[in-house]
C-alpha cells in the first residue's frame, strides 16, 4: 500500500506530493436572477443569428379533425359490418322451484309472464334493444320489430 504526504498549501486547501488537491475550494457564485435572463436573451438571440441551427425544421402542418374524424367513423364502421352479434328473441320468463324443473319431460308446459299477442324483447348481445311480434314466414318463426328501445326506456 503506498503512503502519501500531504501538505497543507494555505488556509483552507490540501494537497498532496502527486499534487491532487483535496477538501474546500473556493466556489463559483450562483447567478443571479437578472443575469439568468441576460444569458437566456443572449442564447436566444444567438440562435435567431445561425442559419445552421434552424435546418432541418419545418412548420406544423394543422390537420382538419372534422373531415378526419368522419373519414375515421366511415372505417370504423366499415370494419365492424362483419363482426357477428348474438341475437336473442324472448318469448317470456319463468321462475320454477327445482322440484318442478325435475318434473319437467317431453308435453310439459311452461307458463310465461306474457300473454299471447304480447310484443317479445329483442336483445342484441344480452342488451334489450327493441320489442316485436312473432310471425310465420315459410313455416319459420320470425319476429316484426315494431319498438327500437332508446336509453331512457331501457330500465323499465
Amino acid at each position: 500500500m503506498k503512503k502519501e504526504n500531504i501538505k497543507i498549501k494555505d488556509a483552507g486547501s490540501i494537497s498532496s506530493e502527486d499534487g491532487l488537491d483535496y477538501g474546500m475550494q473556493q466556489q463559483e457564485s450562483v447567478p443571479g436572477p437578472e443575469e439568468v435572463d441576460s444569458i437566456v436573451q443572449e442564447d436566444a438571440a444567438n440562435l435567431k443569428k445561425s442559419p445552421s441551427n434552424n435546418e432541418g425544421i419545418k412548420n406544423a402542418e394543422l390537420t382538419d379533425f372534422e373531415r378526419l374524424q368522419k373519414v375515421n367513423e366511415a372505417n370504423s364502421l366499415e370494419i365492424l359490418k362483419d363482426v357477428p352479434l348474438k341475437v336473442i328473441v324472448e318469448l317470456g320468463r319463468t321462475t320454477l322451484k327445482i322440484s318442478e324443473m325435475i318434473e319437467l319431460g317431453i308435453g310439459s308446459i311452461v307458463e310465461l309472464d306474457k300473454l299471447y299477442g304480447d310484443p317479445v324483447d329483442i336483445f342484441v348481445n344480452n342488451k334489450l334493444i327493441g320489442k316485436g311480434e312473432v310471425v310465420v314466414i315459410d313455416e319459420d318463426f320470425a319476429v316484426r320489430i315494431t319498438e327500437i328501445v332508446t336509453k331512457t326506456q331501457e330500465g323499465k
